[in-house]
Parts: structure tokens; C-alpha cells; sequence
């Protein structure tokens, strides 16, 4: 079993210690500040089902030929390993998330209703993104433990995403800092725009908040395909929806995503190989 090295133990225990801290003063000083409390600022959105379900048939249709495009050219690159999976995780994962992104941009101009909540500034989205990790990070670890325990306990893979191996074996610059920005700055943009900005706001203007927020959160973890984070990143999912919810854009979303992942990177850079 590898050590958890003691710069990872720090900062995670910055990060916990200063969540349950919000909790507690939360709770004790000004209930209306949960994450579930205040007003929905989330305007409905009123676009046509015909209209939502072409725009998510474009992004599976621009991510399946793009995706299918890099692998046949990581494949005939001929490289060795791990220098193949290395590129064929580059070049599949920005096809991936900036494909499905071209389509956000083109389907705005015929549907500009598109884009929720624009007129937060960046400085209060940090605001509202930061708080919101924070109250997160306690949740997500307390439901992590549990579930990892589960899984062993059921015989099922408690390894983690492929792409935590791909980060801790690549020993590329150039690639590494692909990986790290496609993980930090491109993945939350798309991920964002797909789950939150597109997913959970069509089934909130139709459905109940909480069975748009446990819809969307489920798809968001499903899509990362691993059981061992399954229901840590289905926790992510349900604050990420919270803040769209309250602050009605998806700039929180975006910011708390990319700061969420910025930290799973450090930590996979600090820690060995295993």
C-alpha cells in the first residue's frame, strides 16, 4: 500500500479542517447560508425537447467521429508504450471535451438561450465557488469512506481512474501539461455545460429540483466509468447543481470543478507510482 505523502496530508487536511469549520459556523451562526437554503436563481429554460435532444445528439455525434479520428491517429503513430496511451489519453480527451464544446458555441447561435446566468461577476462566482468546495469536501469524504469500504467488502475494483496512472507514469513535459490543463481548465468547461448547464437545468424546468439534481449527478460520475469514484463524484455533482441552483450561473460550477480537479492533480503529482 503506498503512504500518502505528507504535502497531500497537509493540504487535505487544510481543506477539511476549514470545511467542517464552515459547517459548524453555518449551522451555529446563519442557517439561510446552507447550500440548499436561499432562493433558486436558476431561470427556466424553456427550449423545445426536439431542440435539447438535437443538441445532445451533435455532442455524442462530434465526440464519437473526433474520438474515433484520435484514436486511429494515436494508433498509426507508432509509438510504443506507454508513449501511445500517453498521447491517445491527450489527444482523445481535449476531441472529447472541446468537440462537445464547438457544438455548445454553434447551437448558441441558433439557440442563445443557451447560456444560463452570464451577468455574475467572476470575482463573486470565486466566492461562491470556493465556499461551495469547502462545504463539499467534508461530504465527499465522509461518503468516500463508507463506499470504499463497500466495494472491497463486495469484491468489486476500488482502483482508480485509468487516467490517474497515465498522470503519475508521464514523464513528458509537454504532455503532462496537456493533461493537466485539459483536467483543470477544458474537462470542467464541458462537463459543466453538459450536466449543469444543460442536463440538470432541461430536467429542472420540467421535473422536481432534487430529481433533476440526482439525474444529472449520476451521468456526471457515470461518465468518468469507475465504481471507486462513483459516489464521490455523484456527491461533486449535487453541490456543483446546488451552486448553479443558487447563484442561477454556471460560473461557480466552472470555478469549483476546476478547483476540485486542480487539487486531485497535485495530489497525483505528489504521490507515487504505485
Amino acid at each position: 500500500m503506498t503512504e500518502t505523502p505528507l504535502p497531500v496530508l497537509v493540504t487535505m487536511s487544510v481543506l477539511l479542517t476549514a470545511g467542517v469549520a464552515l459547517w459548524i459556523w453555518t449551522l451555529s451562526r446563519n442557517r439561510q447560508q446552507l447550500p440548499w437554503r436561499g432562493n433558486n436563481q436558476l431561470a427556466h429554460w424553456d427550449i423545445p425537447v426536439a431542440d435539447f435532444l438535437l443538441l445532445f445528439f451533435l455532442v455524442v455525434l462530434f465526440v464519437f467521429f473526433g474520438s474515433q479520428a484520435a484514436v486511429y491517429w494515436s494508433d498509426a503513430s507508432g509509438l510504443e508504450e506507454p508513449a501511445t496511451a500517453l498521447r491517445q489519453a491527450v489527444v482523445s480527451g481535449y476531441t472529447f471535451h472541446l468537440g462537445s464544446i464547438v457544438v455548445w458555441i454553434l447551437f448558441g447561435i441558433y439557440h442563445p438561450g443557451i447560456w444560463p446566468g452570464r451577468g455574475l461577476s467572476w470575482f463573486n462566482s470565486s466566492v461562491a465557488a470556493i465556499r461551495s468546495l469547502l462545504f463539499a469536501i467534508p461530504v465527499i469524504l465522509l461518503v468516500f469512506l463508507p463506499w470504499s469500504a463497500l466495494l472491497e467488502a463486495l469484491g468489486l475494483s476500488t482502483a482508480p481512474q485509468p487516467l490517474v496512472g497515465i498522470f503519475q507514469e508521464a514523464d513528458e513535459p509537454g504532455y503532462l501539461i496537456a493533461l493537466a490543463f485539459l483536467a483543470v481548465v477544458v474537462a470542467p468547461i464541458n462537463e459543466e455545460l453538459l450536466f449543469r448547464g444543460g442536463i440538470f437545468r432541461f430536467l429542472k424546468s420540467r421535473f422536481p429540483t432534487s430529481l433533476a439534481m440526482i439525474v444529472s449527478s449520476v451521468l456526471f460520475a457515470l461518465l468518468h466509468l469507475n465504481w471507486f469514484s462513483f459516489l464521490p463524484l455523484f456527491t461533486l455533482g449535487c453541490f456543483l447543481s446546488l451552486v448553479t441552483l443558487k447563484t442561477g450561473s454556471l460560473k461557480p460550477a466552472i470555478l469549483m470543478h476546476a478547483l476540485f480537479n486542480l487539487n486531485s492533480v497535485l495530489a497525483i503529482l505528489a504521490s507515487p507510482a504505485s
